[in-house]
């Protein structure tokens, strides 16, 4: 993101350019081989970030709305402009994953099979997700393993509740950034329970999610303002 954000300002030398650029494109490369979907979700937020960084809108969120909705629509004409559909791909992978779980016994996060059209996948989005996020759930899986990640699971969402409640701020500075790490960790929420039920490749493929939803959270919170609110709390506290 700070490579990136670079390229927005004026006053840059000829080898800075040529540096970030080379530090960019290294990245894609990585990325590329690495999980290409991820390429894919970065590139228009990318694109978003420097509009908002170079033009310095008001309103940011619009803007990311906007952005993301056609890059959504872009994905539904996908068999048309790529020549092969968005949906299929996801629906086949989700729907083999599941095949492949319940022949060897896995533990799934939801046995319904995924269509391969819009409406199905509008009416499958609350569920992707809440699989996403908050899955596993030891109760509902109990072995030693799934104990460990409910407890990481509880644990990070007991951080982010403390902190939003320590130092939560109305007046963001960095908005492009948090919309940015916000709709990436989204977005990739959204892919990730879209493309599979196994819960075990759901914790695994989330681990890249959560340090943006971190940082996004981090960012709505002001260090002065927790500072003065656990002042306050440990007087009332010692009141007592």
């Amino acid at each position: 993101i700070n490579t990136i954000d670079k390229f927005t300002y004026k006053n840059t030398n000829i080898y800075t350019t040529i540096v970030n650029l080379v530090v960019v494109l290294f990245s894609c490369i990585i990325i590329l081989y690495t999980k290409m979907y991820y390429l894919i979700i970065l590139f228009p937020l990318c694109i978003l970030f420097v509009i908002n960084k170079k033009y310095k809108f008001n309103h940011i969120l619009p803007i990311y709305l906007v952005g993301i909705i056609i890059f959504g629509i872009l994905s539904y004409f996908s068999a048309y402009i790529m020549g092969y559909d968005a949906f299929d791909l996801l629906a086949f992978k989700y729907n083999d994953s599941l095949n492949l779980a319940i022949d060897d016994n896995a533990r799934i996060a939801d046995k319904n099979y995924l269509e391969a059209n819009l409406w199905a996948f509008l009416c499958f989005l609350p569920r992707a997700l809440f699989n996403a996020i908050f899955q596993p759930w030891f109760p509902k899986n109990p072995s030693v393993t799934m104990l460990f990640s409910t407890i990481e699971l509880i644990a990070i969402w007991i951080f982010i509740f403390v902190f939003l409640l320590l130092g939560f701020k109305k007046n963001l500075k960095n908005k492009n950034l948090f919309y940015f790490c916000f709709f990436f960790a989204m977005i990739n929420f959204l892919i990730i329970g879209y493309a599979s039920p196994i819960i075990g490749a759901i914790v695994r493929y989330r681990s890249i999610s959560l340090p943006f939803l971190l940082i996004a959270i981090l960012s709505l919170c002001d260090k002065d303002t927790m500072k003065k609110r656990m002042k306050i709390m440990k007087m009332k506290i010692n009141n007592k």
